[in-house]
This record gives C-alpha cells, structure tokens and sequence, in this order.
C-alpha cells in the first residue's frame, strides 16, 4: 500500500509540473493558443481566419473584372478609390484603391467605351484635370474654356489624347461606325466629382432656370423638359437620326485646340533597344517640340497637377 500510494504522489507531481510547464509554454507563446468563438449552444468554435488579400493588388487592378456601368449610350469601368468600402466588387479591388489613396497617388484611372453616335453628355470635374488616351474609333471633342467665353471643338483619332483641365465644361461624341473607347486618367486619388449638366439643370428651381435662361415662354417652356429615369451620363437616343440631320462638326483653330489636343502617334519617338516610347509632357523652353506641340506643352504647365503621359512598346523579349 505504502508503495502504491508513494506511486500515486509521484504521478501527481510529474502531472502537476507538466501542467505548470504547458502553461507557461502557452502564455510565453500565444501563437499556441487558437482563438475560439461561442456557438448559440454555449460551446466553442473556431473562428474563421481573415481573409488575406495578395501584397500585389496594392500595385495591380484587374480592371476587366470591375463593375460596369451601364448606360444607353456605352459604358464606364473604375479603377478608384471608395470612401464607402461596400462599393467595392472584391478585396483585391478595395486593396488597390486603398493602396492609391495611401501613396497619395493623384491618380484615377477608368476606361470609357461610347457606341457609335453616342455622347458623354456635357460635364465637368471639381477636383482633378481629366487626360484621355484614345484607344479605339473617332470622336468629336468639345471644351468650354473656364471663363464660359470661348468653346472649342476638334476631332481625335485612336493614338491622339486629350485635355481637360479642372472645372472646364467638355463632352465627347463618336463620330465614328465602330465603338470608341478612352483610356482616362483624372489627378485624384480621392472621390472623383464630377457634376453633368442636365442634372444640374433638373436640380435648379424652375423659376431660377427661367429667369436664368429666359427662354419663350418662361417657367412653361422650363417644364417641358423631363428628366429620363435611366442615368444618361453616355447618351443615345433611340430617335436621333430624327433629332439630327446633316450633323457637322466644326474644327477650331489650332491655337485653341492644342491646349486641349496632342497627336501622341504623330510625336517624336524616342527608341531603345528593346522598346520605344512617345511622350505627351511639359518641356521646358518647348525643347524639341513644333509650334503647335509648344502650345500643348504650356497649356499642361499653366495648370496645376497635371499629367505626363506616354505610350511605351517593348519589344519580344525586351525588357
């Protein structure tokens, strides 16, 4: 009895200092503990593990998977920062749009595709300047200078980019038979704002537009106008062949259009072994540029936060 009773303390001890080790084991470690949460019967379970989003999507979007935007008259995909993280589609989405808003990058980014005749109809932005790149088809451009006194409009073919400088009222109509679409760069890493014209028309009182417009017929002629339930943001009217006849679209001089305008696939080319880039930039003294470049060159640098853009070909196996 004796024997097995020294047996049984002894166990006890062993027990007790194994206890006492695992427990500071645990506490000096608490990778060792795994979390648990409490079930609605009281008892414990797992908690989930957070979802880990890949460090490349800070510097990645996969823009084709982003929603779209659907109007009558095209479409519009984002690459953006949210301040509302529901509006983003994934994690990887939110992680990008984070990661530019953090960097402080001065950058968002979208691509626009306007079916033939469509309009992006009249707008403007209240915090950045608006570059294009046009990918794909013809467009007819339109800019109202930021003293309302002048308007400017030209063509653009694919290869050519645009200019629209913070708070100038444009717009942009395919011209063309096929779809067109941009490639647009706005100088913000927050929210862009942007404002169309026909809704700021529909969110003015009536007696205010008329006395503001004077049109015949006063506040009557206002009410005439109604506002279409589908967002007309790009715009396409099932009867414009009806609305529109013998359309022209007029060319402005040179000296106004290229402070809005550069034919990037006309530039310079600037080769290298494996690859060639052409710049749409700001040069000082216009460095190697013609006269109408000069004047696109001035017209970025007089403007606050502009862009500098490019296209670059690298070759096979260039790097």
């Amino acid at each position: 009895m004796k024997v097995f009773l020294v047996c049984l303390l002894a166990c006890v001890i062993t027990t007790a200092i194994g206890v006492l080790a695992l427990s500071l084991v645990y506490v000096k470690n608490p990778a060792f503990i795994k979390e648990t949460g409490v079930t609605d019967d009281g008892t414990s379970s797992p908690k989930p593990a957070e979802k880990s989003v890949d460090v490349k999507f800070q510097f990645l979007n996969h823009l084709g998977k982003s929603k779209v935007h659907n109007y009558p008259g095209g479409e519009i995909q984002w690459a953006r920062f949210r301040k509302d993280v529901n509006e983003y589609q994934s994690d990887e989405e939110m992680e990008f749009g984070k990661s530019i808003n953090n960097h402080r990058s001065k950058m968002t980014f979208g691509t626009l595709r306007i079916k033939s005749k469509g309009l992006r109809a009249p707008h403007w932005h209240f915090n950045a300047n608006e570059h294009g790149y046009l990918l794909q088809g013809t467009a007819w451009i339109g800019v109202i200078g930021a003293d309302d006194s002048v308007v400017t409009t030209y063509n653009v073919t694919a290869g050519q980019v645009i200019f629209f400088p913070r708070n100038t009222v444009h717009w942009i109509k395919n011209v063309g038979s096929e779809d067109c679409v941009f490639l647009l760069f706005f100088t913000t890493h927050e929210e862009l704002q942007t404002l169309d014209v026909d809704d700021a028309f529909f969110s003015t009182p009536e007696d205010i537009a008329a006395r503001a417009l004077k049109p015949q017929g006063g506040v009557n002629f206002i009410r005439t106008f109604k506002k279409q339930a589908e967002d007309q943001a790009v715009n396409l009217p099932p009867n414009l062949d009806e609305l529109v006849q013998n359309a022209t679209y007029v060319q402005s001089p040179d000296n106004l259009v290229w402070q809005y305008f550069y034919n990037l696939k006309g530039s310079a080319e600037y080769p290298f072994p494996g690859g060639v880039f052409q710049w749409a930039r700001y040069r000082i003294n216009g460095t190697g540029l013609n006269e109408t470049e000069k004047i696109f060159s001035e017209s970025l640098n007089k403007h606050e936060n502009t862009l500098t853009l490019a296209t670059l070909r690298i070759t096979s196996n260039g790097l």
